[in-house]
């Protein structure tokens, strides 16, 4: 395991408010780590090791994920966020919010910061186009303003009619368009809609969403957006019943620290055929990340290392700090 510089944190303090800290609030901010209470990383098996969390700050509401909140400054150094409190302060480029009854320090960067200090997470440039397009990726400066959905997946829905009687089932396809600097989209193709008057729906809505688009990036961006409705098991064909089984088998011994037995159940679902992109995001994900746990966990850091990699790189916000810390590749 690589050194941790953590001394960055040890001189945090939570110092009197005033208008110029409050300013300095503002702004959209990446978690770039949690911290316990001595400024040492969380135990490996924690959800919060590695995670995804953007907080958009504004004078009297804050956006985590997507979803907003009201939010009021009050005493020293607070927020108050509906029935929740978060203790925040400053350290150097850090941005550190405590919630109370927490004793875990989320430490966030300036969007522009982070970027910065991770340039992995720029726009990568599409290679084999004579024109520069750049994918879009989850920090680029990209807002959807619809004034009810924050969302183009959500936008869709409630303008495609016949798309939204299949929400309720299994159903899976995604949209690829091209958006401009000045907000414009083009080249929109569908995959996976065999219905012509649904995808005509679903094309019309695509290109009249372009007017709540604001890309502050200046660059041409290609977005991808997947679309995926499940009935849960229902689902499920054979294989992916069987590695779903070994996934929950194995997780009845993570969940008791039991890492050898867990691995054990894991692996035996590995080598089974199934449609992974599929259902990545309804259980995989999750079983691969627990998979690398396990491995971290019994010091094989070797598995560890290529079983996160399954899921990508260092910009995936699921695994990164565990190949940043333990990955043998690690710099």
């Amino acid at each position: 395991m690589k050194p941790l510089l953590l001394s960055l944190f040890l001189t945090l303090q939570f110092i009197s408010p005033s208008h110029a800290q409050t300013e300095k609030l503002l702004g959209k901010w990446v978690l770039d780590i949690v911290l316990s209470e001595d400024n040492s990383l969380l135990p490996i098996n924690d959800i919060q090791f590695s995670t995804e969390a953007i907080y958009v700050i504004s004078p009297h509401m804050i956006e985590i994920q997507g979803y907003e909140q009201p939010a009021r400054f009050i005493g020293s150094s607070e927020i108050q966020l509906g029935t929740r409190t978060l203790k925040y302060g400053f350290s150097d480029d850090y941005l550190i919010l405590i919630e109370s009854g927490s004793n875990k320090k989320l430490c966030l960067l300036k969007h522009t910061d982070f970027i910065k200090k991770y340039p992995e997470f720029k726009e990568k440039r599409v290679p084999n186009l004579s024109t520069e397009v750049y994918e879009m990726n989850k920090l680029s400066d990209v807002t959807f303003q619809h004034p009810e959905v924050k969302e183009l997946q959500f936008y869709v829905i409630a303008n495609s009619p016949l798309l939204k009687k299949k929400t309720s089932g299994n159903f899976q396809f995604t949209i690829d368009f091209l958006l401009s600097p000045e907000n414009f989209i083009s080249d929109i193709l569908i995959e996976g809609i065999n219905d012509k008057k649904m995808e005509a729906e679903v094309r019309k809505a695509v290109f009249a969403a372009n007017q709540f688009y604001r890309n502050n990036t200046g660059k041409t961006l290609l977005v991808s957006t997947p679309f995926q409705f499940f009935k849960m098991y229902k689902s499920f064909d054979e294989p992916t019943k069987k590695v779903y089984d070994h996934y929950l088998s194995g997780d009845d011994w993570y969940a008791q620290n039991e890492f050898e037995k867990a691995i054990q159940e894991y692996e035996k679902g590995l080598n089974i055929e199934f449609d992974k992109k599929r259902f990545t995001g309804l259980f995989y994900e999750d079983y691969i990340i627990h998979l690398g746990v396990s491995y971290l966990a019994t010091n094989q850091l070797e598995k560890a290392d290529k079983t996160f990699r399954i899921l990508g790189d260092e910009t995936n916000f699921k695994i990164r700090n565990y190949l940043r810390y333990f990955s043998p590749k690690a710099k």
